[in-house]
């Protein structure tokens, strides 16, 4: 009998590193090849080094607790350990290549002991905004403008980078989202579908982006991808961040923030500007798949709005 081309073995001749190849076969053409690769990458990095040579009837809940027990404290999304495990062991006792599955044992740390990101104060209000824009703009045009673009509209980094002159309407003022550009195997830049449903949406462009997207039209007049290579090829995933050290070492004084928090700015003004606005309105303009992501995220406590809560504090007279 032979399983995806390799020859059946005694139970105990079957490593942990053999049995992922089997089972990531039947998994890679369930998914998209970006979350294939992601999924290999965890491997790689989390779960070979330790098990790989393991034979997958001698690992033992001890072993594969300590393992998930460690992770917990390295990385904050320990979990997708346990379930990649434990998917693997589901599969090889369904293909009766293992006598039973250790990892439904496990117990699972509440979270990871590892610091999160501070996605708290990851965004700008908008005179640093408008400070960090006119450095951008000493850069070149094109990081000018690929940093204008995610504070105007809330589009994610992959969502910005896949655009072309198509997406855009320069009459009804809007973009259409409906790719985005991931990272496949071996690197390979791949242009896919929208994150989720509700990503897939049109987003309106204010007066201020639309004049200077035509400026920069008028500049890559050739080519018809927004941010490309000389090529007219994708520029890489990684450049985002490139352009954004370049900006900070320009500026000394600027605070950091990551390139996701260009996002977070968009939606912190819009609700600092409005407090009329509903996050349901944020929501659809940011592609979240539930309000719940928008609230959580997104309802920042700036200085201004604790001066307001506390100035109607203070009027309050019982």
């Amino acid at each position: 009998m032979k399983v995806e081309g390799i020859q059946s073995k005694v139970n105990d001749e079957i490593t942990i590193e053999e049995l992922f190849k089997l089972w990531f076969e039947s998994y890679k053409i369930s998914v998209k090849e970006s979350t294939a690769n992601k999924t290999q990458q965890v491997f790689d990095h989390h779960i070979k080094p330790t098990l790989g040579k393991y034979y997958i009837n001698e690992i033992t809940t001890p072993i594969i607790q300590q393992l998930v027990d460690r992770k917990a404290k390295e990385i904050v999304k320990f979990k997708i350990i346990y379930n990649y495990l434990n998917r693997m062991y589901i599969f090889a006792v369904t293909m009766n290549l293992a006598t039973g599955n250790p990892v439904t044992s496990v117990i699972l740390p509440k979270k990871s002991t590892r610091l999160h990101r501070d996605t708290e104060h990851n965004f700008y209000n908008k005179q640093e905004l408008i400070e960090f824009l006119a450095t951008a703009k000493d850069i070149n045009q094109r990081v000018y403008v690929y940093f204008l673009l995610l504070a105007s509209t809330g589009l994610r980094r992959s969502e910005a980078l896949a655009l072309t002159w198509k997406d855009i309407d320069f009459t009804t003022k809007t973009i259409d989202i409906n790719k985005t550009l991931t990272s496949g195997f071996n690197n390979k830049l791949i242009v896919g579908s929208p994150k989720s449903t509700k990503s897939k949406r049109t987003v309106p462009i204010s007066d201020n982006l639309l004049t200077e997207l035509r400026k920069y039209k008028l500049a890559n007049a050739e080519f018809d991808k927004l941010f490309h290579t000389y090529k007219d090829t994708y520029v890489s995933l990684s450049k985002p961040a490139r352009w954004l050290r370049q900006v900070y070492d320009k500026n000394k004084s600027l605070r950091h923030i990551t390139t996701h928090g260009f996002r977070h700015t968009f939606a912190s003004i819009l609700f600092e500007s409005n407090p009329n606005i509903k996050p349901t309105d944020v929501q659809k303009i940011l592609g979240h798949e539930t309000v719940e992501m928008t609230l959580n995220i997104y309802t920042h406590v700036t200085s201004d709005s604790e001066a307001r809560v506390t100035n109607a504090i203070n009027l309050l007279n019982f």
